[in-house]
């Protein structure tokens, strides 16, 4: 058997590392990949499910507004009870957006990141 000498150790060593880095390379691009994919399928699920809550509560407002303007026999002065409920609403979200948005945001992306904490370590084991 043949002892390498020095330089062909380095050689070597060049050529593994080389083959490792890009592997993690690949790697790195498959992730990310996944990651994007999550994510942008994500936003688009809970962009159809706002649209949908949209519509749903435009036309639900819609009629409130007939019906309360039936009932009060007048229209406009209904629409305007309704933009008044609308405007409540929002400052109600505007005074509790804390609580309401920015905690669970947070939990979320917490959690997110545990998960790829403990994947990471599971995988270095």
């Amino acid at each position: 058997m043949k002892d390498k000498t020095i330089a062909e150790n380095f050689i070597e060593l060049y050529e593994k590392t080389k083959s490792y880095l890009n592997l993690r390379s690949e790697y790195y691009k498959i992730f990310l990949g996944e990651k994007f994919i999550e994510v942008l399928s994500g936003v688009v699920i809970k962009l159809v499910f706002i649209c949908l809550l949209f519509f749903i509560l435009m036309f639900g407002a819609f009629g409130f507004a007939y019906w309360m303007g039936d009932l009060i026999n007048s229209i406009p002065l209904a629409f305007l009870i309704v933009a008044g409920i609308y405007f409540l609403i929002g400052i109600i979200i505007f005074l509790f957006r804390k609580p309401l948005i920015m905690n669970p945001l947070v939990k979320k992306w917490v959690k997110i990141v545990e998960i790829e904490n403990e994947n990471k370590e599971d995988e270095e084991i």
